[in-house]
């Protein structure tokens, strides 16, 4: 029987917690809201943040992520998605050239988590003792004009009585300006 390789530079799946030994919120039986299917793990910031305020042209480009499809971007950028855990939910949507467009009622942004889904690819720069570096997409860098990947996570929702959204959704690797993140080498095996 062989072993997958360890974490390396390049490539990498992000393991699911029934691979380590941890245990995921996806886990929990007494969840009462929808919670993401695969379970979500955080990855860390040196800087010590943990979510990211979202700019206007990280909310389109998380309406392209989600091929302009206002039912996949309403439910991706509510409260509780998975990804998403503070912030306005109450917004309208307009297609303008071709984009969804997203105008808050209120003045609070959302905060996207630090998070990865299991079974999904990040993409490693370096590693340093335990840590794997991982490419993440900074706010106040200009957006992919199509889907990029990385930084795009695809997940499921299940609701309260474990019923699967048959819609997928797609969350994106964000991460404050000149943040660096990384993922303990544990929760990675390299594609490579």
């Amino acid at each position: 029987m062989t072993t997958a390789p360890a974490a390396a530079p390049g490539w990498n799946i992000v393991l699911h917690d029934t691979q380590t030994q941890q245990h995921g919120r996806f886990w929990n039986p007494k969840a009462r809201r929808p919670h993401p299917l695969p379970e979500p793990f955080r990855f860390q910031s040196v800087y010590g943040h943990s979510n990211v305020m979202l700019t206007d042209p990280a909310l389109d480009y998380v309406a392209i992520a989600n091929d302009q499809d206002p039912k996949k971007v309403q439910y991706v950028l509510r409260k509780f998605s998975g990804w998403i855990n503070s912030g306005s939910v109450e917004y309208k949507v307009k297609l303008v050239n071709g984009v969804l467009r997203y105008t808050f009622k209120t003045s609070e942004r959302q905060k996207a988590e630090y998070v990865v889904f299991g079974g999904n690819a990040v993409y490693v720069t370096s590693i340093k003792n335990d840590q794997a570096f991982i490419e993440v997409q900074h706010v106040d860098k200009p957006m992919p004009m199509a889907k990029a990947f990385p930084p795009i996570h695809r997940f499921y929702s299940l609701d309260e009585f474990d019923t699967l959204a048959m819609l997928p959704y797609n969350a994106v690797l964000f991460a404050r300006p000149d943040d660096v993140c990384w993922i303990d080498t544990s929760r990675l095996r390299s594609l490579e």
